[in-house]
């Protein structure tokens, strides 16, 4: 995606990811501008992280959508 933001002529981006890519972007090519909220994805960024990801997702439980 960072490859893909510097090459292409476009100026405007709706993103739609973490927080913390739209912010490194906005530094690395301050002349694009980006659309659209940051989301910090609660399993990511948890206590659990650094451990094995199967064990993490059967803690979850079953996904309830």
């Amino acid at each position: 995606m960072m490859k893909y933001v510097k090459t292409t002529a476009a100026p405007y981006f709706l993103m739609l990811t973490e927080c913390g890519l739209v912010g490194r972007l906005e530094v690395e090519s301050p002349e694009k501008h980006f659309i659209g909220g940051c989301r910090l994805c609660p399993y990511m960024k948890t206590q659990l992280a650094g451990e094995n990801p199967r064990r993490v997702y059967s803690l979850r439980g079953p996904s309830k959508s």
